[in-house]
């Protein structure tokens, strides 16, 4: 087309005949009608990184160039990125990292430009992809065993070598995924380059480059047919081949993924050794080198597997032994490669295991806390490294229980009036005896002695005169038998040894048990007697009771530091007691002594100390009483069985309190009776009481007279 609109003339020569003739002629060229400038298709992206994109279409019909903008999604404002280019691909850079982006594109015509096309791409997120560090070399004069540390996000490595004098690097191996390879078919005292790079998802790293040097070729070769036998979970024998001229070899092994050589042995004449302590289901490289006189070979280099599954057989061998009423001794062999060992057991008629011991080494355990003449199911596994076994399971019965018999044949010898020795015959099967005795007269036992092995026991502090109850069980394993029990008769009094002498001053009071009669003397105007006790936690209220008086003795309590709590000065032989209901503990003192310098040089007093939980009768005899009465109190008959008459002269008319107290100074009588001047008698019912002693006292306006008598029946 002529888009002026130009006439175009031309000539032209032909021959016709032989004769040649020019003819002139003229033409003119359609006008020109611009084109229609098409749309770009085919948009694409590629080579997306961090920081910059390609992005390309298909050529459109008589286009002359192309436009190319691109806009952050987010926003509404275009960037030129090419203007009037003739190619049909542009690369956008200096880029978000993960951002999406949109980009145009439009046709530029003659006529003028088409539409804008538009498509999207997101930059990537940055991944570093490291390269490789730790790079080792072992060599020989022909090979070379190249290592490196494993890259964390790395799916495989690439490895090239070359001497160091060569430009051209060789490629040994591409994606690999372990991190190790091989060079073979060196050249002999060669310095040799090699690299290795990572390869990620996103890409590859830069390559880490090391060197090494092959050594020369020398008579001492490196060690030939390396083999590994006797593989186990975590042993393994390996051996090679003697080399001609070795004085020793040094052998190392690792884990295949770990770079650190573990020496087996650093110089070893023989061709094999053992390796143990190894990783089950594990590959391993190891290594071996000649040592010669004229230096060391290169390492030969070879691999093997631990095997992966480890038995742990159950125990064999189950026995049961020392089997009693309630206790036993199971054990089992010994399991080899058995850590430790979880032990069961369980009456048979039952489904529920007990545990007796758990991770136990040795390979015998007790049962104890079985039940007698019973049939007992038990077992016991073996604990590896690798698990535990089956349970291997075993029975036994318990002996029935044993009769623990009483003892027989009971005897009192030796007895005097404050001791005696009771004795018996030894039981079969007994471990030891508890002996208790008591006063006849009285409800509470006394211990003796208690897991005592002997057949004798002696027994002091007796009162004379005095029918006495004692007992003797036998302990055996399985449990106590009954008591025996047999009486004998204290000895009265002949003379008074006094065995607390000297005791005559405060700071000398002779320590006393309580809850027993203490017999002693006072033998001359000059002599009296100090003795000191204490309380405790569980039994802080305290009894005195001074009785069996030969002369008019009185007494008094102090407290350890000499403060006066309580005196008793009854008139005549009248027994002299009183309580101290306290809640302090310590230690007190008792001091009895002579009435206006009285004393017996051949008959002794008696001291009795009770504690007790709870507070004592507060009307037990007094502090300080003094007799109301003419003549005393007259009690008949003695000794009382049903009814007891008492006789008193009194002074004046009136009212009077008769009350009657046990031992421990608890009150089990009381009658408020009329008084007449002269003298009374009052009839009391006493067949509700236990044969004993007994304290009677008469109350009148305050006063107290008190006069003791047993009941006996």
């Amino acid at each position: 087309c002529d888009p002026d609109g130009v006439t175009y003339w031309f000539t032209c020569e032909y021959n016709v005949a032989s004769t040649w003739s020019t003819r002139i002629a003229a033409f003119t060229l359609d006008p020109c009608t611009p084109p229609v400038c098409g749309n770009p298709l085919g948009l694409t992206s590629s080579s997306i990184t961090n920081t910059s994109a390609t992005v390309s279409w298909s050529a459109v019909t008589n286009a002359l160039s192309y436009d190319v903008d691109y806009k952050l999604t987010t926003t509404s404002t275009w960037t030129n990125a090419a203007t009037a280019i003739t190619s049909t691909s542009q690369n956008i850079s200096g880029l978000t990292l993960g951002t999406t982006y949109d980009w145009r594109v439009r046709a530029n015509c003659s006529g003028g430009s088409g539409n804008y096309v538009s498509a999207q791409f997101t930059t990537t997120s940055p991944v570093v992809c490291n390269a490789p560090s730790g790079l080792t070399a072992s060599t020989t004069s022909t090979t070379g065993y190249v290592i490196w540390n494993s890259v964390s996000g790395g799916n495989s490595y690439d490895v090239d070598y070359k001497p160091t004098s060569s430009s051209t690097w060789i490629n040994v191996a591409n994606a690999i995924t372990g991190t190790y390879t091989i060079l073979s078919n060196l050249a002999a005292s060669t310095s040799y380059d090699w690299r290795v790079r990572t390869n990620c998802s996103s890409g590859s790293s830069t390559f880490s480059t090391s060197q090494f040097t092959t050594p020369a070729v020398t008579a001492c070769n490196a060690p030939q047919g390396l083999v590994a036998t006797s593989i186990t979970t975590t042993s393994e024998n390996i051996s090679w081949n003697n080399v001609s001229g070795a004085i020793s070899y040094k052998v190392d092994y690792r884990a295949t993924n770990s770079p650190t050589w573990i020496v087996a042995t650093a110089s070893t004449t023989a061709t094999n050794i053992s390796l143990s302590g190894l990783s089950l289901s594990t590959s391993y490289d190891w290594r071996v080198k000649t040592t010669c006189s004229s230096g060391s070979s290169s390492f030969s280099i070879a691999q093997f597997t631990t095997s992966g599954t480890i038995v742990c057989n159950a125990p064999s061998g189950l026995t049961s032994t020392a089997i009693t009423s309630v206790s036993a001794s199971v054990s089992w062999g010994s399991v080899s490669g058995g850590n430790n060992y979880d032990v069961d057991y369980k009456a048979n008629s039952s489904s529920t295991w007990i545990n007796a011991a758990t991770a136990v080494t040795a390979t015998t355990v007790g049962l104890s806390g079985l039940s007698p003449s019973t049939l007992y199911d038990w077992r016991v596994r073996t604990n590896c490294s690798s698990g535990s076994s089956s349970y291997s399971t075993a029975q036994f019965t318990t002996s029935a229980l044993a009769v623990c018999n009483a003892p027989t044949g009971l005897a009192a010898t030796a007895i005097t009036s404050a001791t005696a020795n009771v004795s018996w015959g030894s039981v079969s099967g007994g471990n030891n005896y508890d002996v208790d005795y008591k006063a006849n007269s009285s409800s509470t036992w006394i211990n003796a002695a208690t897991a005592v092995t002997a057949t004798t026991v002696g027994l002091s502090g007796l009162s004379p005169s005095t029918l006495y109850d004692w007992r003797v069980r036998t302990n055996c394993s399985s449990g106590s038998s009954s008591y025996s029990t047999a009486q004998f008769t204290s000895a009265p009094i002949s003379g008074c040894p006094d065995q607390f002498e000297p005791n005559e001053t405060f700071a000398t009071a002779a320590p006393v048990s309580v809850g027993i009669n203490i017999n002693a003397q006072i033998n001359s105007a000059t002599d009296n007697d100090y003795y000191s006790f204490n309380n405790t936690a569980s039994q802080r209220r305290a009894m005195v009771t001074l009785s069996n008086l030969p002369a008019d003795y009185d007494m008094q309590l102090y407290r350890s530091d000499g403060f006066l709590l309580r005196t008793s000065q009854n008139r005549g032989t009248a027994s002299e007691s009183f309580t101290l209901n306290t809640n302090t503990i310590g230690t007190y003192i008792v001091y009895v002594y002579g009435f206006s310098g009285a004393f017996n040089s051949s008959q002794c007093y008696t001291l009795n100390i009770q504690l007790s939980a709870t507070n004592f009768s507060t009307e037990a005899p007094v502090l300080n009483s003094v007799t109301t009465v003419r003549g005393g109190i007259k009690i008949f008959p003695v000794p009382a069985s049903d009814m007891v008459t008492v006789s008193f002269d009194a002074y004046k008319k009136g009212t009077a309190i008769i009350i009657i107290t046990n031992q421990l100074g608890q009150e089990v009588v009381r009658k408020t009776v009329g008084v007449g001047d002269g003298i009374n008698y009052n009839t009391l019912d006493v067949k509700k009481l236990t044969s004993g002693l007994y304290f009677l006292k008469v109350v009148n306006d305050n006063e107290v007279e008190t006069k003791k008598f047993t009941i006996g029946r």
